[in-house]
Formats: structure tokens, sequence, C-alpha cells
């Protein structure tokens, strides 16, 4: 798919959302006037957590042979894990503590120290192994208190002073149309099939054998079609060609169905040239004398008794040196399933392919775009939809709705395609999104749409995958999808 990459995009509107820690700065006062601030939980990397906070031990009170324990204490769920404490002793506490050979009130005090010769200010910090229930987790801190001989006096627990939670990523969007290539001349087609009946032995078109009326009319209605379009005028410019392939069955001698293959298709010719007052030279007309190849077909699907038989004289082009000695063979051998074929097969193989080939103008106004559009939108290029789908916002009804119909009218085009993926995935509808991916090819651009389609199901590695080869290819939007995937390694330590 060679297109233009064009610059009809949108970028979402959710951001990157991560945050690598919480940090608090509220003041809490805790036991003995000790104030605690500037608190931030954080997983600094993949198999760390660090935690750090403030105390302010300027207004730091206990009277004589009192101590204090504070502990932080990370918490989720029944699930817990106490940190380094720290250690506040009166005077008269402390001197016991010196006395006990420096025996602390807790095993795991970090800080120890007395009301007499504390710091104003104790910056805590400590690091912790990461473990996956600390997603969601909270600070708190324990205030044990202690008398004389530490005699336990009770303790204290503060709400949740901070908390961790693990950053989310969110990918964002963008949406990039592709601008499908201009048509020099907006040739078009329409065709068809027509089984006309024929009485035996004449090549005359009459209307009202068998079904002949309502075969007629699907030939009648194509040229209609075109006739009563008001931008398509029926002359040798506009209307290039009408081609009629008749069909005859096999049964008989070859020359006869020759000449009535001949004769039927130039007798329907006629029909439609005399109607129309159409001249001889827009009509191309082949004939195919027997329709061995339909024959096949249907022997072939069929559950006739001696299929394999049937089908080895089809084929057999060495035994048999002329098609009358193959229908000649299956008639006089399987005489059973001729009359069936005779019945059900051959009326079928005596057909009319018909191809009406035209010629429409170009639109250039917005109100042209518009009525064609509303009216008859299989006139419109696909350059055409996406030049009236640019007179909207991305991502609009009616933005959307151009791109599914130009893709309803060029089904097999990988820009129709491309286009209507992006406008589904737009929409948030993934699951009709794969199905136009399926048909968009294998350029940049499609490459592109495709890792797009993976990061917006959260499939990272594929869309990865997909944004590589497509940066290899060129294209810029890529390069910026790669660098939010790379950014997202990063806040969720995923390296």
């Amino acid at each position: 798919m060679n297109i233009q990459i064009a610059k009809l995009i949108l970028v979402g509107a959710i951001p990157l959302a991560f945050a690598l820690g919480a940090n608090a700065q509220e003041r809490h006062i805790l036991a003995g006037g000790v104030g605690v601030e500037n608190i931030s939980v954080e997983r600094t990397a993949k198999d760390r957590m660090d935690i750090t906070l403030d105390l302010d031990l300027s207004r730091l009170y206990l009277k004589s042979d009192k101590a204090c324990l504070l502990t932080p204490v990370l918490t989720r769920g029944d699930k817990s894990l106490e940190l380094p404490a720290v250690g506040l002793y009166s005077r008269g506490s402390f001197i016991q503590y010196l006395r006990g050979g420096r025996r602390t009130l807790s095993g795991n005090e970090k800080m120890t120290y007395s009301v007499k010769k504390a710091p104003r200010l104790v910056n805590y910090s400590t690091r912790v192994p990461w473990e996956d229930w600390m997603d969601g987790a909270e600070l708190q801190i324990r205030s044990d208190r202690f008398g004389c001989r530490n005699c336990d006096e009770g303790s204290s627990l503060t709400e949740g002073l901070a908390g961790y939670t693990m950053p989310t990523f969110t990918f964002e969007p963008e949406f990039v149309y592709a601008r499908p290539k201009a048509e020099v001349r907006k040739s078009r087609s329409i065709s068809g099939e027509a089984f006309i009946d024929f009485v035996q032995g004449k090549t005359a078109v009459v209307e009202t054998y068998h079904s002949n009326a309502a075969e007629l009319a699907k030939i009648r209605a194509g040229v209609d079609s075109v006739r009563i379009d008001p931008d398509i005028t029926l002359n040798g410019i506009t209307l290039n060609g009408i081609t009629l392939k008749g069909f005859a069955s096999p049964e008989g001698p070859y020359a006869l169905n020759e000449r009535l293959a001949k004769g039927m298709t130039e007798a329907i010719r006629n029909y439609v040239r005399d109607i129309y007052r159409l001249d001889n030279k827009l009509f191309t007309t082949i004939s195919v004398p027997e329709n061995w190849v339909g024959l096949r077909e249907y022997v072939a699907a069929s559950d006739l008794p001696h299929k394999a038989e049937i089908l080895a004289i089809i084929d057999d082009d060495t035994t048999f040196k002329n098609l009358d000695a193959k229908e000649w063979r299956i008639k006089g051998v399987y005489k059973d399933e001729y009359a069936v074929l005779l019945q059900d097969c051959y009326p079928y193989l005596r057909r009319t392919d018909y191809r009406i080939d035209y010629t429409i103008r170009s639109y250039v106004t917005a109100e042209e775009l518009e009525e064609i559009f509303a009216t008859r939108p299989r006139n419109l290029s696909l350059e055409e939809f996406y030049l009236l789908a640019s007179k909207y916002r991305p991502g609009e009804d009616k933005f959307n709705a151009i791109f599914l119909e130009a893709v309803k009218t060029y089904p097999d085009d990988p820009v129709a395609n491309l286009n209507a993926a992006m406008a589904k995935m737009q929409e948030g509808d993934h699951d009709n999104a794969l199905d136009y991916l399926g048909k968009t090819g294998d350029d940049g651009a499609a490459l592109y749409a495709q890792g797009l389609f993976l990061a917006l199901v959260e499939d990272y590695t594929g869309a990865e995958d997909y944004f590589t080869k497509a940066r290899d290819e060129g294209v810029p939007q890529a390069a910026a999808a790669l660098d939010q995937l790379r950014k997202r390694k990063e806040i969720l330590f995923l390296w």
C-alpha cells in the first residue's frame, strides 16, 4: 500500500498517569510533642522501596523516667512490615539506658535520643526490599510509651500518613488517517449475469419466453443505473463500453454450440443496443461455445455416483481429442448421471455475463461532496471520501460514518480499510477494528495501525514490535509511540 500519511491526526486527551511515590507535606504531632513531616514513600527501583521523613524534636517533652518508641509501620490489609524504630528517652530513662549497656526498648531501634541532647530535626530514612503487597500500602507510626524499668504504659497508632500506589500507564493514541491517491480517471463498472433462454435452435431474444423478462431486466437495470445518474453521460467518452460474454452448454455438437453461443450473444447485444439506441462500437461480445469450466465445478461439488470417473473424462485431453468425444463418453457410459446433468446443471451453464464500464466526473466543492455522499456515495473516489471527512473533527460521528461508507464502497482497498480501522479504534470498538486491520496491507502505515491496536488492548510487547517495524519504514508517529512504551517501562520498573 503506497500511500501518503496525511495530517488527519487525533491525539488522545488521556495523559500518562504516573506517580513514583506519595509525599505528605502535612505536619503530624506524635507522643511527646514530636512533629513528623515531609513523609515520602517511594519505589525507587524494581527491587526496593525507600521511606523518608523528618522528625521535629524541638518540642520533645518526656517526664522523668519515661521513654517513647516511635516505630514506622508499612501496612496493607493483613500484611505489615515494621521499620527501624526511633527511641526517645527522658534524662532518667536515658541514664538507665546507658547503665544497661545501651539496651534499647526495641531490638530494631535505628536511632536513640535523649531529651536533653536531642537535635532539633532528625532526618529518618530506610530502604526495604520491594514486595508486591506493598502496592497500595500506607505508612503509619506506632507510639509505644514506657515508664520506669521499661514498663509498658500503652501505645497509639496514627492513621495512614502517606502511601504508595503503583503508577498507572495509559497509552496516548495518535490516530493517523491515510490520504488515498487521487484518481486521474474515475472509471467504474457494473457487472452481473443473466440466464436467458432461447427457443431450441433459435437465436432471437424472446422476452416473454420462460423467465427471460426477469433476466433481461437485470441487464437493463445496470444500464439504467448509469443513465439516470446526472453525473454520467451515455456517450462514447463517459460510457466506456458494454461487454457481453455468452456461454452455451456442452450438449450436442460443438460446431452447433459455437454458432448458437455467438448468435445468442449478438442477439442480446442487439436487444440492449436497440432499447437504448447505442452505437455498436460500445459493445464487446465474447462467446464460449461450451461451458466446460462450469460443468466441472458442478460435478466436483456434486454427489453423483460416478463423480470421480466423470471428472477424469473432463480432465483427460489425451484420450479424448475433442470436446464432443468427452460429451459422448459421459452420455453413453453414465446415462443416469447425464440425465441429472441435463436437468439440473446444463440450464445454468447457459448464461450471459455482462459488464458496463463508465466514467464519473470528479467533485470539487464541499457542497457537491456532501450531496453525492448523501445520495450516491458509490460515485465518490476514495480521495473524495477523505476530503469530505477532513471537513469534520476526527472522532465525530459524521467523520467516522464517511470512512465506514468508504470501506463499504471499496471493501478490498488497503487505504479504505486502514482509515476504517482507525475510525473504529478511535470509537473504542476494537473488535470491529480488527476486521478491517486484516486488509490494510503490510506497509509502514499498516504496521503502525497494527501496533496502535495492540497498544490500545494493552498488548505492549506486541505493540512495540510493530511500532519498531513501522518506525523503520519511516512512519514518524511510530517513534513517538515507542517513546511512550519506553517511558512505561521506566515508570513501572519493567526493565
